[in-house]
C-alpha cells in the first residue's frame, strides 16, 4: 500500500469542487475498479486542496502512475474545471 498526494491549485474556488464529499465522489466515481485504489481523504483549504490516495500496489512507481491517471481524469470534469496539479 502506498500513499500518494497531490495537490491542486484553483483560480476560481467557488467551484462545485470545492466541497470535499463532491471530490470525494468524484474520485470514486471516476477510479479504475482494477487500479487498487483503496482510501481516499480529501482536504480543502482557502488556497489549495489536498488529496491524498492509498493505493495497494507493488511498486511505488506504479501507484503514482494511478494517481496521476486517476486525477486526470477527474480534473477533466465540469466540476473540477480552474483547477490543476501543483
Amino acid at each position: 500500500m502506498h500513499l500518494v498526494k497531490v495537490k491542486l491549485r484553483s483560480d476560481d474556488l467557488t467551484s462545485a469542487a470545492t466541497s470535499e464529499p463532491i471530490v470525494t465522489d468524484l474520485i470514486w466515481v471516476h477510479a479504475d475498479p482494477d487500479a487498487g485504489v483503496e482510501h481516499v481523504r480529501v482536504w480543502i483549504q482557502p488556497d489549495a486542496m489536498v488529496i491524498a490516495l492509498f493505493i495497494c500496489s507493488a511498486a511505488e512507481s506504479r501507484a503514482q502512475d494511478v494517481a496521476a491517471a486517476l486525477m486526470k481524469r477527474i480534473l477533466n470534469t465540469p466540476a473540477m474545471r480552474g483547477w490543476h496539479s501543483i
